[in-house]
């Protein structure tokens, strides 16, 4: 009984803590609408191959109408077939590098050469409340990783298993058919779960956050590294 009070108050002390440092993000009902977010240079961390595509395929979509370099990191290629799905959303999005990680890399070394390379102004990555373990290791390991060095690019946390109170929305409808072609690319995953009405119906139910109307749109957690880092701590 003991030990269920003590884990219960740490519970509740971490939930405290996150609402606190949250509240300090978000500030309205409605989260700030933009086009996209300002910068040519775009990274994009991918946990698994159909992650951005599925998180933020439409706003990678809204980058390239826009001429900027999108690059996407995928840290955990499961199988020859995802790569290959994944490989085939290059075109339908405008992606213009993909970069598959083995399966014995190092994943902090990775991003951090990757970071180093491409010195990006828009870094997107699953968001720190993510429950599925593998997109907040990416998280995490990103909030390392930067914390060492000297860029301060822009850092947008999507949401794919757990939704999010964002901070930012970005309206999508414009390109919500090539999203949909991206997301029917995973074929193999379709198989399992329907996760192109799945997250078509999350990307439809989030135009709810848009003052200026529209069908469509993706939802963004938008913080500096300095945040990142603090949301993970208390997570």
């Amino acid at each position: 009984m003991l030990i269920d009070k003590i884990r219960s108050m740490r519970i509740l002390r971490k939930t405290t803590l996150f609402h606190k440092l949250y509240s300090k993000l978000y500030v309205s009902p409605y989260p700030e609408q933009i086009d996209k977010p300002d910068g040519k240079v775009v990274l994009v961390l991918s946990p698994h191959c159909d992650d951005a595509v599925f998180g933020c395929g439409g706003t990678l979509y809204k980058h390239f109408k826009a001429g900027d370099k999108v690059s996407i990191l995928y840290l955990k290629v499961m199988n020859k077939v995802m790569e290959d799905e994944a490989r085939a959303t290059a075109e339908i999005l405008g992606i213009s590098k993909q970069i598959f990680c083995e399966s014995d890399v190092n994943n902090a070394e990775k991003i951090t050469d990757v970071l180093n390379k491409l010195m990006p102004e828009i870094i997107y990555t699953p968001h720190p409340m993510d429950n599925h373990p593998d997109h907040y290791q990416t998280s995490l390991i990103l909030a390392n990783v930067i914390s060492k060095l000297k860029i301060t690019p822009i850092l947008l946390c999507y949401e794919i298993w757990t939704p999010i109170i964002p901070n930012v929305v970005i309206d999508i409808s414009e390109c919500i058919e090539y999203k949909k072609l991206a997301i029917d690319c995973f074929v193999s995953q379709n198989k399992t779960l329907d996760y192109t009405n799945g997250i078509i119906g999350l990307n439809q139910y989030r135009s709810l956050s848009l003052k200026q109307g529209g069908s469509f749109a993706e939802c963004f957690i938008r913080v500096n590294k300095k945040e990142l880092t603090s949301l993970l701590k208390v997570v």
